[in-house]
């Protein structure tokens, strides 16, 4: 099962120096106060409802690609009661490197969301690293895509259907 994001006082602390969460709990400005974070795109791949894969670079937690799955998450997580974010990596670098990296991928992730809003609450984070692949890493493209963190995004127990109204799901 998923545990509860383990550094999240820690992560939640820092968010309030840097400024991006302030001190005491208030709900997000709405619209388009909620500019675009200053960070790479990201891409989704969704053969699963409710789910968005965000892809980083080699060995960081840098996030790249040039689709907008970095919208579509934000854009959804907001309907969302729970929010499932997994790490992973390409099998490339020790086990114990791999499942740290795959943390901070997972983490910058959760630092995304909250910074946009969502209560920490609804989050619940985890690290797979190299344990589980998408594709083959004997290829660069297959290395790409193993370099990811899932968001499952749920609403009372089940995904997410994207781009439909919150009421028709039930």
């Amino acid at each position: 099962g998923q545990a509860p994001l383990r550094h999240l006082p820690q992560l939640l602390r820092s968010l309030q120096r840097d400024g991006a969460l302030p001190t005491e709990a208030a709900a997000p400005p709405p619209g388009p106060a909620l500019a675009p974070l200053a960070v790479a795109d990201a891409s989704t791949s969704a053969p699963e409802r409710g789910l968005v894969r965000v892809f980083f670079a080699t060995a960081s937690r840098a996030i790249v690609a040039p689709d907008d799955g970095l919208g579509l998450l934000l854009r959804e997580a907001v309907r969302a009661d729970e929010i499932r974010v997994t790490g992973f990596t390409d099998a490339t670098g020790s086990r114990e490197a791999n499942a740290a990296l795959a943390l901070a991928r997972a983490e910058a992730v959760v630092h995304i969301l909250l910074r946009r809003g969502i209560p920490p609450d609804r989050i619940l984070s985890r690290a797979v690293g190299a344990d589980e692949y998408l594709a083959d890493n004997a290829s660069d493209r297959g290395r790409a895509l193993n370099r990811r963190a899932e968001v499952l995004l749920l609403k009372n127990g089940e995904p997410l259907a994207f781009g439909m109204p919150a009421r028709a799901i039930r």
